[in-house]
C-alpha cells in the first residue's frame, strides 16, 4: 500500500462530515435555494448546527437578513436538480429556480419557508447572531426549531 502526500488546503475534503443538503430560504419576496456540503450537528439541547456558506453567496445574504432558512435532505434521484442550483446565481441568472427543475412548496407551519418537493427531510432553523463568524469566516450557526 502506498501512502500519499496531499496538499494542505485539500485536507478539509477528507473531513467533511456531513450530508449533501440543500438550503432555502425567502426575504422580501426573493426565495433562492443551494446545494450545501458542509453541515454538521453541534448540540443536542437545544438542537444546533454548524454551516458553511461562502459570504459572497446569494443565499447566504438572504439567510443572514431573514434569520430563518430551510435544510432539507434531498434524495439522489435528485442529483441533476441539485447540480443545476450549484452551478448558477440567482445574481446572474433571475430564473434559476425554475431553470434547476427544484419544485419548491411551503406550509404554514414552516413560518411559510420555501421547502423542495421530493426531499426525505426538512429542518426548520432560526440562525444564531455571531458577528465575528459573520464578518470574518464562511461559518454560521443556526437552531433546529
Amino acid at each position: 500500500m502506498a501512502i500519499l502526500s496531499i496538499d494542505p488546503d485539500r485536507a478539509a475534503r477528507l473531513l467533511n462530515i456531513g450530508p449533501l443538503v440543500v438550503v432555502s430560504t425567502t426575504y422580501q419576496g426573493i426565495t433562492n435555494a443551494m446545494p450545501l456540503a458542509w453541515i454538521c450537528p453541534m448540540g443536542y439541547n437545544p438542537a444546533t448546527i454548524s454551516l458553511v456558506m461562502n459570504r459572497g453567496a446569494y443565499t447566504r445574504a438572504l439567510v443572514e437578513k431573514s434569520g430563518i432558512f430551510m435544510v432539507q435532505v434531498p434524495v439522489v434521484e435528485q442529483i441533476d436538480i441539485i447540480m443545476n442550483l450549484g452551478t448558477q446565481s440567482l445574481a446572474d441568472n433571475p430564473n434559476k429556480l425554475a431553470d434547476s427543475g427544484v419544485e419548491l412548496f411551503t406550509v404554514e407551519e414552516a413560518l411559510g419557508l420555501p421547502m423542495m418537493q421530493g426531499a426525505v427531510a426538512w429542518l426548520q432553523c432560526r440562525l444564531i447572531p455571531d458577528q465575528y463568524l459573520e464578518e470574518h469566516s464562511n461559518m454560521l450557526i443556526a437552531r433546529v426549531e
